[in-house]
């Protein structure tokens, strides 16, 4: 009976599987997908059929082991498959798919298309002949890739030995396409040179002066000698003879191997064979469209349009998913598709390795649906044995359909479009820029082309290739100088590597001399005088030399995405773009990488570096080398004979420092020079012999010779120089001045008569008058500029120029008399309307319901006349504000979706004068609107002052990132393992959990009672002053932590900043700059009872809020905090300011955020925009119409409240001043002597601070006094 029992299948006798025997397709169908679901959980691919007799099948057909294999079979379920060593009987899962020609068309459409390709074939032969050393270098590494060992293999080979395979065949490929590269280089040279008729020169020789060239060493002549399969570049190509660019057409064609359709290729020298560095200079002028995450996207969404049978696993669709949207989880898309293409795991692998697992699966399940859809070509590849892996072979096919679908579609609409380039580039097009439109918008059209057509949904982006170089140069930071001098000879060109050597040691002099002394320092000098010049360098191993040091070549041993870097010196070889340069490396204890050239120095971080050598468009030519003794030799590697690492030293480099300076002749000739020649010659008399500019002078002395001119002539009138005056005044006038009005436009400043200015509608402020385009351009200039108002000035200056006024001079040049003029215009009913309109329509889409509030200090620092905060004052700075008065912080008020809509100067942040600002600066509907407000100080007094003028106000919040703000105050403002751990935590108030009710925390907390820390609350607050948690515990806590999304109560939190405290007690012992308190005395601080429940009044009321409203919701104060940052650099330059000033800005300052954002939010555009932008196209309609403009003028002039208030602290200013001084010394001033007094006013001048000789008076200037000559 046991024998029986096991020969036969067993049977599940669940209740639900009753009637699975009724159904014989059914049965098969459960079979299918438990031996799909089996394979994918063992990772196998195939199963043999002793391991399949032993499966444990579930209710299927009553059959005898001897017979369920056949009959899976028979039923479609398995395939045979090629067996693997001594085992012949092999299956694979079959897969049934019944709609694959409706998704997928599958049809040779167009065998053979051209498309045009315009090549910049001039720019391609500088490229590839403009440094003989580059092709020399391509070479050498061709050999020396090319010479790479597979390991020895003793028995079956390992996972480890397969993949020192696999690198192996990538290094060997690697080798093979950098010397195939160089081949195409000279076919494309010598086709287009013979189509164009321009005659390659007989040899170099022939055709250059000779030049004083080294020889090379004999590694790199047999190098040369056993490249045979490279076609020797025997003929130079002239390239001033070589036509700019070159049209031509190219085919690209299916592959025979497969009867369906597959990915085109290019018959011929295309674009698409070509690498990108190459691709770079051959296709300039086009834009690489690249569709984002090709393979995953399309296979992800193939299969969820296919109808296969069994579905797809869940685990398989999910992770289809995350490669295609997540794909940041592991390092690196190319080892993605390495192993989606039926490649190893690399054991290196770390945290990454169970999703490449994942990864591994869907790649076996790919490789079953490929095999099942077509099988006579799988069995085609298997039979013939010319695929090292068929399954995978099959595969790429497979994806390579899904993508021709794709790239036809895009390709038939750019066709339409009649690009002068258009190339195909496997997942991706290559076309001309276009001219009409951006670039984001033909993606956009192509995307909707391609649904259109196939159905697929893809993202297209222009793909951009930088060098190495370019990619270190855009991230590094701390950019200096180099410390080599401007003329150093180590600047010049051939000595790049001796300077990153120097820099590396510190050893800059003796550098300097060992490549003075050396015979050949100056490589490439020429022996002809008239034999043109070309870029120098030097070989490593010449350098080895001349510096009496050693250059070892550095590889990895094993498989890594990134270098195992050890601190030390290095250099890095590369290409740059055609000419080979070479740039030192100093590796840091920490890891962080110094970049030192001959130009300059500036730090990247070593993940970087990592990926600039990965993603860099000349990555391949890369070589690293580190610096050692001359004693020292070089380590034996895995892959190479140190025969083959030594070659390595014949690479050359010597490109020298990439600045860019213009030439004369490129220089436009109205920047190089704003004078004629004649005028440049009269210009050498504008200075006397003490240096005084005699220009005024010229100007009166040409006014007498005018007005004896008019004395003369009586009855004519001959104004050249002075008729500036509209309308004309009466030459019976005698004291013309009190008759004139200097007025201000947009165009320039001119005088107008006293009685007609209100006929040129101009409007008066204080004693300045000003038109309406000039009131327009004030207003949009003081918002554009953040307030400042010599900024503003500039600009008047350069329209007025512009305009051809020729008295610009005649703008105010003082602030003092621009202030008036701005006060009256952000005064003005019209601009208050505006502002009032802002609101307004803030409160119409409940931008108060939230409102954070926050002060920052700095902004009042330059204030005069009042205590600086602190209490410190020095003596000699006058007071005359009464500390009642003085403004001591600026409050800004930020509502739920970041409206500025209060900018305050106040006394405090007290809750008793924000009530009274919230009062006077908002309407009572906003107010009405406020249910919670976030500040970094909440308190019960704060909360019942708030609430009796919010009469909704429901909670204070506490800012949870103020706290994170104190812990990196004690790092130099910098984030650390531990702050970033802070953050983290503290973000959990910020989030929103749907598995918690809205009321789960309790009630909003007022202030008025706290719940008292819990026995474990107070031990855990007493552990983070100590730091008395277990390390093992605490490192769990941590490791908890990340996987909760908010706090479930206030002991999780306290319980994290216990933990925090142990992990990083080298980081809480230290003390914040506020106060003096260690860090983890904040922490502390913190965990009490009340702190805690405000903390999680974030928490209560984000629970209460829709996801529309949490989408835009700050945490707590760090807008304002991002506010206040953009503040501080508005004022950085202000030494000294009024109250007024202060007031007047923050107006502008709070106008402008609001224009801002509501243009933003409640107008938004087709695409993204800068708030610049989004300013720049609210502000191109007027602010005042003709009509408003009239009613401004004929109104009254305001009275100017922050004028009056300036000019009175200017007067307190004069005489504090001066009874400051008195009190210091105890004497009125006296005017120092003659002879002291000539020897105070002896400074440098400048051009732009030479006296004038005659100090012509202008509008509300005095004149100056008469300088004192120097004592002879």
């Amino acid at each position: 009976m046991s024998s029986r029992a096991q020969a036969i299948i067993n049977v599940d006798d669940d209740d639900e599987n009753d009637g699975a025997g009724q159904d014989p397709q059914k049965e098969w169908d459960l079979l299918r997908k438990f031996l799909v679901s089996h394979l994918l959980g063992v990772g196998r691919s195939d199963i043999t059929r002793s391991m399949l007799v032993r499966v444990k099948l579930p209710a299927g057909p009553n059959l005898t082991k001897e017979n369920v294999v056949q009959e899976l079979v028979n039923n479609k379920i398995l395939a045979e498959t090629t067996g693997r060593g001594k085992t012949a009987e092999v299956y694979r899962p079959l897969l049934e798919c019944a709609n694959l020609q409706s998704v997928l068309k599958l049809e040779k459409t167009h065998v053979q298309m051209f498309f045009p390709e315009t090549l910049q074939i001039r720019d391609f032969a500088e490229y590839v002949q403009g440094c003989p050393v580059r092709r020399e270098n391509a070479l050498v590494l061709g050999k020396f890739f090319g010479a790479a060992k597979s390991p020895p293999l003793r028995g079956r080979p390992s996972k480890t030995d397969v993949d020192c395979f696999d690198k192996s065949d990538a290094r060997h490929e690697r080798g093979r396409k950098l010397l195939e590269q160089e081949t195409l280089f000279s076919e494309i040279l010598v086709e287009v040179t013979k189509a164009s008729g321009s005659a390659p020169t007989a040899s170099s020789q022939d055709a250059q002066p000779a030049k004083r060239r080294r020889a090379k060493s004999k590694e790199l002549q047999k190098v040369k000698e056993e490249s045979v399969d490279v076609k020797p570049c025997t003929q130079d190509i002239n390239v001033a003879s070589v036509p700019e660019t070159a049209h031509v057409h190219r085919a690209y064609v299916y592959s025979d191997e497969v009867p369906f359709r597959s990915r085109r290729t290019v018959r011929g020298a295309g674009m698409q064979k070509f690498c990108r560095r190459a691709v770079l200079r051959l296709a300039s002028g086009t834009v690489d469209l690249d569709v984002e995450n090709s393979v995953f996207t399309l296979m992800y969404q193939l299969i969820k349009k296919l109808a296969i049978r069994p579905p797809p696993p869940d685990n398989v669709l999910e992770t289809l998913r995350q490669c295609a949207e997540e794909r940041s989880r592991a390092d690196g898309k190319d080892k993605l598709i390495k192993v989606f293409n039926g490649g190893g795991i690399p054991s290196s692998e770390g945290v990454a390795k169970s999703f490449l697992e994942d990864v591994s699966k869907v790649s076996i399940y790919c490789r079953w649906l490929a095999a099942s859809c077509f099988p006579d070509e799988h069995a085609k590849f298997k039979q013939e044995g010319k695929k090292k892996n068929a399954d995978s072979s099959l595969l790429s096919y497979f994806y390579h359909a899904v993508e021709d679908s794709v790239l036809s579609a895009i390709a038939d609409y750019l066709l339409a479009q009649n690009p002068k380039h258009l190339s195909l580039h496997y997942d991706g097009v290559r076309v001309t820029r276009p001219e009409a439109g951006t670039t984001e918008e033909l993606c956009d059209k192509l995307q909707e082309q391609v649904q259109q057509a196939t159905g697929f949904r893809v993202v297209l982006r222009e793909k951009l290739h930088r060098t190495v170089l370019e990619i270190m140069s855009e991230a590094g930071n701390c950019k200096e100088a180099s410390v080599l001098a401007p003329d150093s000879i180590l600047r010049a060109s051939g000595n790049c590597i001796p300077a990153a050597v120097s820099l590396l040691l510190q050893r800059v002099s003796d550098v300097e001399r060992a490549v003075v002394a050396d015979g050949n320092c100056s490589r490439g000098q020429v022996v002809d005088p008239g034999a043109p010049t070309g870029p120098t360098t030097r070989s490593y191993r010449e350098c080895e030399k001349l510096l009496a040091m050693k250059f070892l070549p550095c590889f990895p041993e094993q498989d890594s995405a990134s270098t195992q870097w050890q601190p030390g010196n290095f250099v890095l070889h590369m290409e740059n773009g055609g000419q080979p340069h070479c740039v030192g490396l100093h590796v840091a204890n920490d890891l962080a990488v110094k970049v030192l050239d001959a130009s300059n120095t500036f730090q990247i971080e070593a993940s970087i570096l990592d990926q600039a050598m990965q993603d860099g468009c000349d990555s391949h030519t890369c070589v690293l080398f580190s610096i050692a003794r001359a004693a020292e030799q070089i380590t034996p590697h895995a892959c190479w004979e140190p025969q083959a690492l030594e070659a390595l030293l014949d690479l050359e480099a010597g490109a020298s420092e990439a600045i860019e300076v213009l030439s004369d002749d490129e220089c436009p000739e109205s920047v190089a020079s704003s004078v004629s020649d004649t005028e440049w010659v009269d210009g050498e008399l504008c200075l006397d012999e003490d240096a005084q500019v005699l220009t005024d002078s010229n100007l009166l002395e040409g006014m007498k010779q005018e007005v004896a001119k008019v004395l003369a002539n009586k009855g004519e009138q001959c104004f050249e120089q002075t008729r500036q005056v509209t309308p004309a005044l009466s030459h019976k006038n005698n004291a013309i001045d009190r008759h004139l009005r200097l007025i201000f436009s947009a165009t320039g400043p001119f005088y107008a008569r006293a009685d007609a200015v209100f006929s040129l509608k101009a409007r008066r402020a204080g004693d300045l008058h000003f038109t309406h385009c000039f009131a327009e351009k004030l207003f949009r200039e003081m918002l554009f500029n953040s307030g400042k108002v010599h900024t503003a000035w500039t600009r008047m200056v350069l329209d007025a120029s512009v305009a051809g006024s020729k008295l610009t001079n005649l703008f105010p040049v003082h602030s003092r008399s621009w202030w008036p003029m701005v006060e009256d215009i952000f005064s003005s009913r019209v601009c208050q309307r505006l502002a009032q309109q802002l609101l307004l329509e803030c409160v119409k889409h409940n931008e108060f319901t939230y409102l954070s509030v926050d002060g920052t200090v700095k902004c009042t620092m330059p204030l005069l006349g009042q205590k600086k905060p602190g209490g410190k004052q020095r003596k000699s700075e006058p007071l005359f504000i009464n500390g009642a008065d003085a403004i001591h912080t600026v409050v800004t008020v930020r509502g739920r979706s970041g409206a500025v809509v209060g900018f305050w100067p106040l006394l405090s942040e007290k809750a008793e004068h924000l009530q009274e600002a919230f009062l006077c600066n908002l309407p009572q509907a906003a107010l009405a609107q406020v249910q919670c407000v976030a500040t970094d100080a909440p308190s019960s007094h704060m909360f019942s002052l708030l609430q009796s003028i919010m009469p909704n106000l429901q909670c204070l919040c506490l800012d949870p990132v103020h706290l994170a703000i104190k812990y990196e105050y004690a790092t130099g403002r910098r984030r650390t393992k531990g702050s970033g751990r802070l953050r983290a935590c503290l973000g959990k108030f910020n989030a929103t959990d749907a598995s918690f009710a809205a009321g789960h925390w309790g009630p909003f907390f007022s202030g008025a009672s706290a719940t008292s820390l819990s026995a474990r609350e107070a031990c855990l607050r007493e552990q983070i002053r100590s730091g008395g948690m277990a390390t093992r515990k605490a490192s769990s806590i941590l490791q908890q932590v990340e996987e909760k999304v908010v706090w479930a109560n206030r002991t999780e939190f306290v319980e994290s900043l216990a933990a925090i405290s142990k992990m990083f007690r080298h980081e809480v012992e230290r003390k914040g700059e506020k106060k003096g308190m260690f860090v983890y005395d904040h922490l502390a601080h913190a965990a009490e009872a009340d702190r805690l429940e405000w903390l999680l009044n974030n928490l209560r009321f984000r629970s209460t809020q829709p996801g529309s409203v949490l989408s835009l919701l700050a945490s707590g104060t760090t807008s304002n905090e991002a506010l206040h940052a953009e503040m501080r650099s508005w004022f950085r330059q202000i030494q000294s300011m009024h109250q007024s000033s202060l007031r007047l800005k923050c107006s502008a300052f709070r106008l402008r955020k609001l224009l801002e954002h509501n243009t933003a939010l409640y107008r938004p555009t087709a695409r993204q925009m800068t708030p610049g932008h989004v300013l720049a196209r609210r502000l191109g309609q007027k602010l005042w119409s003709a009509r408003a403009w009239q009613r401004f003028v004929e109104g009254r002039p305001e009275q100017l409240p922050l004028k009056r208030l300036r000019d009175q602290h200017a007067r307190k200013l004069v005489l504090r001043q001066a009874a400051v001084i008195r009190r210091l010394t105890g004497k009125q001033r006296q005017p120092p002597p003659q002879a002291e007094q000539a020897i105070r006013r002896q400074k440098k001048r400048t051009a732009f601070t030479l006296l004038r000789a005659a100090g012509i008076m202008r509008q509300g200037v005095a004149k100056r006094r008469a300088p004192a000559r120097e004592p002879s």
